[in-house]
């Protein structure tokens, strides 16, 4: 199983797919169709790509919620925004 060892990003630095995330010829295609030049992945275990997914997932959803915050400020309000978002887009219902 494939795994990239690196985010891969756009030619203008947009991220496209984070680390850890397990990819195939299809999304390779999609990747280079959007821009990116050169991937790093790595060959891992089926088991340790799972979890390793699991992982970068959440971290690619906490990159996203900060760029999406990031000119919103640092007030109560955005914050408890921002951590029901996550809260929400990780699947949690605390």
């Amino acid at each position: 199983m494939l795994m990239l060892a690196e985010d891969a990003r756009d030619p203008e630095g947009r991220l496209l797919l984070p680390r850890g995330v397990c990819v195939d010829a299809d999304k390779i295609d999609a990747l280079r169709r959007r821009g990116a030049a050169a991937l790093l992945v790595m060959e891992t275990p089926a088991a340790e790509a799972d979890e390793s997914y699991a992982a970068g997932d959440a971290g690619a959803i906490e990159r996203r919620l900060e760029r999406l915050f990031r000119r919103c400020g640092d007030d109560d309000a955005t914050r408890t925004l921002r951590e029901c978002l996550l809260r929400y887009r990780l699947g949690s219902t605390r």
